[in-house]
């Protein structure tokens, strides 16, 4: 009888013990998970901010002058993903949308275009701030007089987990500083 209850003791103090080591590893999993998925997540604004935020002004005639839109915008930036940082090279960031995601494409120097970024989600796009702390959908903002940068670059993007908000403000120079050949002209 004693043998029975200890027996019985043990088997249910083994069955606490798998359950509970049991559950330390789905909670570890779930933890694991959610860990990449910030990291990545992290990675992927940090990209967008320090492409965006290192946007430079190109001369008046020049064929790399920032504009964008809702849905895109290109120029010259002092920190590229593969080129070399420091030199300004040109980029394009874009926002598609297929089969209820939204993509962020990154493009440099016209070769391969990478996705950065991903969501699920229909809506979304870029804003662009100017001096005066208003937001334009397109820039530079119709005819009104503006620096050739904007303040900074806004990415919304819906997602069913919440909204996507990343925010770049643009450092350095709005507009180009001036050559001879543009104060002197041409000869």
């Amino acid at each position: 009888m004693e043998m029975l209850v200890v027996l019985l003791m043990a088997g249910l103090i083994s069955t606490l013990l798998i359950q509970g080591l049991n559950h330390v590893l789905n909670l570890r999993i779930r933890f694991l998970f959610q860990l990449e998925r910030q990291t990545s997540e992290m990675l992927q604004s940090r990209w967008f901010r320090e492409i965006s935020g290192a946007m430079r002004p190109d001369h008046q005639d020049g064929e790399n002058i920032f504009s964008g839109d809702r849905k895109r915008f290109q120029g010259l930036t002092f920190s590229p993903l593969k080129g070399m940082p420091g030199v300004p090279t040109r980029v394009v960031m874009e926002l598609s949308h297929k089969d209820g995601e939204i993509f962020l494409h990154y493009e440099e120097r016209n070769e391969e275009i990478w996705e950065i970024a991903r969501w699920k989600g229909s809506g979304g796009g870029f804003s662009y701030l100017d001096t005066k702390g208003r937001w334009h959908e397109q820039w530079p903002p119709g005819l009104e007089k503006t620096n050739q940068l904007p303040e900074g670059i806004l990415l919304e993007a819906d997602d069913p987990r919440g909204s996507i908000i990343w925010f770049a403000a643009v450092s350095g120079l709005r507009n180009p500083k001036p050559r001879l050949r543009d104060l002197l002209g041409n000869f």
